[in-house]
């Protein structure tokens, strides 16, 4: 009888040390796949802040690119202003001289005919 259950005693000694070396390695393998995920997480996390970080900086020069156009835009109307104004000021300058040269015309041939009168 006493044997019996020393056999017994060993049966569920040797089960239970199978159990403990299963459970050990089913939690290092739990923890070899933990390491994984976090591993591939960080993979993750640091692609998407480079993907942040490449769309932040593509807003950013999209930003300066609209408003470099922008400040353009209001050089080209200024110069075209400008341009408007100096065509207007040249126009009147054309009439005044041409205001002038008639003038001049008019005294030249009143003093030509004078002159003929007073010969």
């Amino acid at each position: 009888k006493a044997e019996e259950e020393k056999r017994k005693a060993d049966e569920e000694k040797r089960k239970a040390d199978v159990e403990k070396r299963e459970a050990e390695r089913k939690r290092r393998k739990a923890d070899k796949a933990q390491r994984k995920a976090d591993k591939a997480r960080r993979k993750v996390d640091e692609a998407q802040r480079k993907a942040d970080e490449a769309h932040h900086k593509a807003e950013e020069e999209k930003r300066k690119a609209d408003e470099e156009k922008r400040k353009a835009d209001v050089e080209k109307r200024e110069a075209e202003r400008k341009r408007r104004k100096a065509d207007k000021a040249q126009r009147k300058a054309d009439k005044a001289r041409r205001k002038v040269d008639e003038a001049q015309r008019k005294a030249d041939e009143a003093h030509h005919k004078a002159e003929e009168e007073k010969r």
